[in-house]
């Protein structure tokens, strides 16, 4: 949950449901709109501009998280952004800022972030809410959950390339809130969604 910072981690094996470890958030000054998991913790991008680090794994519930240490406060005026970390273990930002139609990419620097590029967003002039955005790949891939559910990918390596829609919208008329996507291994996505109040609901592409 953005607010309270509660979560949960879902176990598989193979293509079965081997169990869910709910956690708290710990340590957090404000909302969250990003987040990134690796090997070494979660890395949250709070609404403030604010980036907060979560080492190793939960431990008996509870995610104990910093303020980074390594990376200023990104800009005011997002509307949605992630940062995570690429394979050199730095810092990358991926940020939407209110009235842009573009993601802008931003690398992590002792006193400042420097741009590295930007991303269109597939139909952003017709969206009524703002994407969410999650990096995959140590940071080598972009993804644009957009709110009719659909997924785009965009590959943020040298000499990029063009997005590609990798999740399709729901049907038209559908009542589900569509949340952030991640990974689900090779060219597969996962995208939360809820319905009317009810418990999130997980679904990944085919």
């Amino acid at each position: 949950d953005r607010v309270t910072g509660r979560g949960a981690l879902l176990r598989l094996v193979g293509a079965a449901h081997a169990g869910v470890s709910e956690f708290v958030l710990k340590g957090l000054e404000g909302e969250i709109l990003g987040a990134a998991w690796d090997n070494a913790g979660l890395v949250l991008t709070l609404a403030n501009g604010a980036i907060a680090e979560c080492a190793g794994l939960p431990a008996d519930g509870t995610w104990s998280c910093i303020r980074s240490a390594v990376a200023p406060a990104l800009p005011t005026g997002l509307v949605a952004a992630v940062v995570g970390r690429d394979a050199t273990g730095k810092l990358r930002a991926a940020v939407l800022y209110d009235g842009d139609d573009s993601v802008t990419l931003l690398d992590a620097h002792p006193e400042a972030w420097l741009p590295a590029g930007e991303v269109h967003v597939p139909g952003a002039k017709s969206l009524m809410h703002a994407p969410q955005l999650s990096l995959r790949g140590l940071a080598k891939e972009l993804l644009i959950a957009t709110a009719d559910g659909a997924v785009h990918r965009r590959p943020l390596m040298l000499g990029g390339g063009v997005s590609e829609k990798v999740a399709a919208a729901a049907p038209a008329g559908s009542a589900k809130k569509w949340f952030t996507a991640c990974s689900f291994g090779a060219d597969r996505v996962a995208h939360l969604a809820s319905h009317h109040g009810a418990a999130p609901e997980l679904f990944v592409s085919a």
